[in-house]
C-alpha cells in the first residue's frame, strides 16, 4: 500500500470526504430521532461517537458507525414505537447476543444503512447497576449543527466509555481508548 494512501486503500482526502459525509449523515440521523423523541415528552441523551462529536471531535476526527440515544427505562417501548413511526425498524444488533439478552438497547435500522442503538440503559443492568434517572439530571446541552440536545455530563460520559470498553470485553478497544484519551 503507498504511504499516502489510508487504511481502506483510499486517498487520505477520499477517506476524510467518506467519514465526513457518514458522520453528517448519522448526525441529521440524530436530530430526526431527538426532535421526534422530544416531541413525545421522551427525554433522550446521544451517547457515544454522537456525544463526542462537535464536543471532542471535529466532524471529520472520527468515524461513526450508527446512533446511540439513551431513554429513561420506562419509556423505552413508546420510544422504540417512535422509531418505527420514523420508519427504522427493530432488528437483531449483529455481535452483541449479550447485549440482546440483557436488554439494555436495541439496534433500530432501514434501507439507508443508518442504525439506530437505543440504550435504556448504558450496560446489561444484571452486570452493572446505574442510576439512569441521575445520568439525566447531570447531562449537558450539546450542539448538534445547529440543533440543541442533551449528551451524558463529562465524567459520566468519561464512565460511559471506560464501561463500554469493559463490557465489550475489549472488543473495540482501540475506538474506546482513543475516545477516553
Amino acid at each position: 500500500m503507498a504511504a499516502t494512501e489510508g487504511m481502506s486503500g483510499q486517498q487520505p482526502s477520499q477517506e476524510r470526504a467518506t467519514r465526513i459525509a457518514q458522520n453528517l449523515r448519522l448526525m441529521r440521523e440524530l436530530r430526526e430521532v431527538l426532535t421526534a423523541l422530544g416531541g413525545a415528552d421522551i427525554a433522550a441523551l446521544a451517547l457515544k461517537g454522537a456525544a463526542l462529536q462537535g464536543t471532542v471531535y471535529a466532524i471529520d476526527e472520527r468515524a461513526m458507525l450508527d446512533v446511540d440515544v439513551l431513554v429513561k427505562p420506562a419509556q423505552a417501548a413508546v420510544a422504540g414505537a417512535i422509531l418505527e413511526r420514523l420508519g427504522l425498524r427493530a432488528m437483531h444488533t449483529q455481535g452483541r447476543p449479550l447485549g440482546m439478552r440483557f436488554a439494555h438497547s436495541q439496534g433500530f435500522g432501514h434501507g439507508t444503512g443508518v442504525q439506530v442503538d437505543l440504550h435504556q440503559a448504558l450496560a446489561p443492568p444484571l452486570r452493572w447497576r446505574i442510576d439512569t434517572a441521575a445520568l439525566f439530571e447531570r447531562a449537558l446541552p450539546c450542539e448538534f449543527d445547529g440543533f440543541v440536545g442533551r449528551r451524558l455530563g463529562n465524567e459520566d460520559l468519561l464512565l460511559h466509555l471506560a464501561l463500554n470498553l469493559s463490557k465489550d470485553e475489549l472488543a473495540q478497544s482501540a475506538r474506546c481508548v482513543e475516545d477516553i484519551h
